[in-house]
């Protein structure tokens, strides 16, 4: 498998959706999974999509890219060459408006998913309500 060479990209380069999109896709769902039983399902949707907005804007702010360059991004990155033979950014660039949302359009959507189409609860073992 031969890997291609590391590329670089500028922040308002980065395209609508990327193979994260599907993460916040996933996100969306499991957090409506995972904590509908217990808080009324309209304002979970408010706040969770709340949540999502922040961190959508915190993760292209220095501290965010940072973050993602210093902790997380090096093992991602190395994880998808080492097994797909791709070689993904050089460093995480934060992400552009467009992408941003993108992210959010996905997360909405896996939101919604799990509404139409509610599995069983991931947690049906907790007794109580809040």
């Amino acid at each position: 498998m031969k890997t291609q060479q590391c590329k670089s990209i500028a922040p308002n380069e980065v395209p609508f959706f990327t193979i994260y999109t599907l993460v916040h896709f996933a996100v969306g769902y499991l957090s409506m999974r995972w904590l509908s039983p217990y808080f009324n399902q309209t304002l979970l949707f408010i706040i969770l999509l709340t949540a999502h907005t922040v961190f959508e804007i915190w993760e292209s702010t220095p501290s965010g890219v940072a973050f993602f360059n210093n902790r997380l991004w090096n093992g991602t990155r190395d994880f998808f060459r080492t097994n797909f033979g791709w070689d993904l950014w050089c460093q995480y660039p934060g992400d552009s408006l467009v992408n941003s949302i993108g992210d959010t359009i996905a997360f909405i959507l896996g939101m919604i998913f799990y509404i139409k189409f509610k599995g069983p609860s991931a947690r049906p073992y907790l007794k109580f309500r809040l």
